[in-house]
């Protein structure tokens, strides 16, 4: 989706103008070192004489000046305004990112919130772009093939240096990135965004026939994530060490640091109960046994994870009418 849309037209008239101001003001300042350093290569009689050699000094003085202070306010706006960098590689890929701006060659800037895609369709464009997700969504990029001819060369071999300077990441399609910062190369597009929290989801009126052939109807809801790691469950043995004796226990911690039993319930299947008992047999036999320890707190924001990610991106299926179904409808189709 789209946001507010951006002035083009007055953001272009801005910057072009202050750029014309700028370069007046240059003009105005050196107009005669100017004059002596083009007469050097329109043949006026004298060539290369003392004062026009100062004068090109001047002038190239001058230039190194002003690349060295507007390199250092690029590095500065960039570490400070633009993006939420931490790391010093985060800061000069913001700051290179910044200065490919300043040239017109960016590509897309997006915000990523709660799996959804928020931009504006004046940095729908080519070229080096920067994606901001938030701590609730996960992205899968796609990058387009090259055109055909001698420029796919030059643009790997580009790659390749700016991945060793730090500048881009590895080259790698699809790519599945999670939250904080994430700079896209120039032939780089979001194919989806997905949100990492609970999702809940119901279907109506779903009918149906038992076994007697009497029709029902009942509403089908599922809770699903893939932003949260598998429940772990504490068990031990009552008793003898056989997988009937499996229980699983519940305890809370006191003040003073200890753990107290609060229940112990059979809760467990067969499957389960026999996959614990083996695993348990090779941690003895192995002598692989180690003290308890407490499980850590689950973590408060949602868990990033690749795989999952990537079978929620590409799960695609089709509905009655063939036009694709996004993952979050398939659970609760299979349920």
């Amino acid at each position: 989706m789209y946001i507010e849309e951006a002035s083009t037209k007055r953001r272009r008239l801005i910057i072009g103008g202050t750029v014309f101001v700028l370069a007046l003001l240059f003009v105005i300042s050196f107009g005669h070192e100017l004059l002596d350093f083009l007469s050097i290569f329109v043949g006026s009689p004298g060539g290369l004489t003392e004062t026009r050699w100062e004068s090109t000094v001047k002038l190239g003085y001058q230039l190194l000046e002003f690349l060295v202070f507007f390199g250092f306010w690029v590095v500065l706006v960039s570490q400070q305004a633009l993006l939420p960098v931490a790391t010093a590689r985060e800061r000069l890929r913001a700051a290179f990112q910044f200065l490919v701006f300043i040239l017109g060659q960016h590509g897309q800037a997006v915000f990523v919130k709660d799996g959804r895609v928020l931009s504006t369709k004046a940095d729908n464009r080519d070229g080096p772009g920067v994606a901001v997700v938030d701590f609730n969504s996960a992205i899968v990029l796609e990058e387009r093939l090259p055109p055909p001819g001698i420029g796919s060369g030059f643009d790997s071999l580009m790659h390749r240096l700016m991945w060793s300077l730090g500048l881009a990441d590895r080259a790698e399609s699809p790519r599945v990135m999670g939250p904080g910062i994430v700079f896209m190369r120039p032939r780089e597009r979001i194919k989806t965004a997905v949100d990492l929290r609970r999702q809940f989801r119901v279907v109506k009126e779903v009918t149906g026939y038992t076994r007697n052939g009497i029709e029902v109807s009942a509403n089908v809801w599922s809770i699903f994530t893939i932003g949260q790691e598998p429940d772990v469950v504490q068990v031990s043995y009552d008793g003898e060490h056989r997988p009937e004796n499996l229980r699983v226990l519940s305890f809370e911690r006191l003040p003073d640091g200890h753990l107290r039993l609060i229940s112990m319930s059979d809760e467990l299947d067969r499957l389960d109960r026999q996959e614990i008992h083996h695993f348990f047999h090779v941690l003895e036999y192995t002598h692989a046994v180690k003290p308890y320890t407490p499980l850590p707190e689950p973590s408060a924001l949602p868990v990033f994870n690749r795989d999952r990610v990537f079978a929620a991106a590409y799960a695609e299926a089709r509905g009655e009418d063939e036009n694709p179904r996004p993952w979050t409808e398939l659970p609760t189709r299979l349920a």
